[in-house]
């Protein structure tokens, strides 16, 4: 088996903008451009061998895609004839599965200061799509309520979501390092969440980032399932997110606790100025009640692009999949197949919009 190495430009060029940690960048240096090997850093860490190799692998992997090239090739330099440049041009396309594209774990949380507006509906269904795609999705649910966590429990993990929170710099190294990480793995709400409160917003939204940044080693895509009102963990949950978007019911309490998480989001991005606003979901949309139709007018002349181009509409399907904790096209009824269609298209359109997908 041929050694891994790289050069220190090539370290340093792989790296500039790689989302690890100083421990991972200390030993994939060590292992790949200083020659150490690996058992010394096992050693002089105190960590698993699992866990180093997974550290240089990161570094590696991204070396690897940065070159684009496929597994027995070598990066050369030429001038070809245009068929033979294009035949060169689809080796990189091989590198891409399912139209997904290679680059840095993106996060998003889902939103609103007010419950029962179909966060945990959509958060569930962007992670089974996200999943059938072959994404690795992590999903944290910090919604006390937990309506995720059951609907996900089979993906549970054994880390819960109140110790993403925790002053422990390698938790996120030390839990996912050894394991397959494939499809959807849950991080379970759990009532310490509730002491999160408890902390300085700035404490808590600083450790909470900070163990989102080391999911990027694992993972490619989080999505955050947060609590239906203003709090420590919603706002920590913002702060740590590249994306926020909104579920919102068609009714007036509705419109009035999405008008609120506007203006948190507006003030937010102070603090977090590359996070973006997807846009509202309008969601169990009756066309047969008179007032959905005046509210979905109004939400959409107050807040135009804002509002998503599609709604989801009032449908028991999506309901009954979510009790049975599984995706909506795994509903064998004819009534689920229009659920199934406005579903997809909300997953294609995040995903799109989140720059996961092609």
């Amino acid at each position: 088996m041929t050694k891994k190495t790289m050069t220190e430009a090539q370290f340093a060029e792989t790296t500039k903008d790689l989302n690890v940690s100083p421990q991972t960048l200390e030993i994939a240096h060590g292992v790949l451009v200083l020659g150490k090997p690996q058992a010394h850093y096992a050693q002089e860490l105190k960590l698993t061998a699992g866990a180093i190799s997974q550290a240089v692998r990161r570094v590696w992997s991204a070396f690897q895609e940065q070159s684009a090239v496929p597994s027995g090739y070598e990066r050369v330099t030429a001038i070809l004839p245009a068929h033979q440049a294009f035949i060169v041009k689809k080796w990189e396309q091989a590198h891409k599965k399912n139209g997904i594209l290679k680059m840095k774990m993106k996060t998003l949380a889902n939103a609103i200061q007010k419950g029962g507006q179909g966060k945990t509906m959509t958060t569930c269904h962007l992670a089974f799509d996200g999943a059938r795609r072959g994404l690795r999705v992590a999903v944290i649910d910090l919604d006390p309520q937990g309506n995720a966590s059951y609907t996900l429990e089979a993906h549970a993990c054994g880390l819960f979501a109140s110790q993403m929170f925790d002053d422990s710099p390698d938790l996120v190294l030390s839990f996912f390092a050894d394991r397959d990480n494939s499809g959807i793995t849950l991080i379970h709400n759990d009532d310490r969440l509730a002491n999160i409160e408890k902390l300085d917003l700035e404490d808590a939204a600083t450790l909470l980032r900070t163990h989102v940044e080391a999911l990027s080693q694992y993972f490619d895509v989080c999505l955050i399932d947060t609590p239906p009102f203003l709090s420590n963990v919603m706002a920590s949950a913002l702060l740590s997110a590249d994306f926020v978007m909104s579920p919102v019911e068609l009714e007036p309490y509705s419109l009035q606790g999405m008008e609120k998480m506007v203006a948190v989001i507006q003030n937010l991005r102070e603090a977090n100025p590359a996070l973006q606003f997807l846009g509202m979901l309008p969601n169990r949309y009756n066309v047969k009640i008179p007032r959905h139709v005046e509210n979905m007018a109004i939400l959409r002349e107050a807040y135009a692009d804002l509002v998503m181009p599609f709604d989801i509409r009032q449908r028991d399907s999506i309901a009954e999949a979510l009790g049975n904790q599984i995706p909506v096209w795994e509903i064998k009824k004819t009534a689920a197949r229009d659920a199934t269609k406005e579903i997809c298209a909300m997953t294609q359109y995040v995903f799109e919009k989140m720059e996961v997908i092609q």
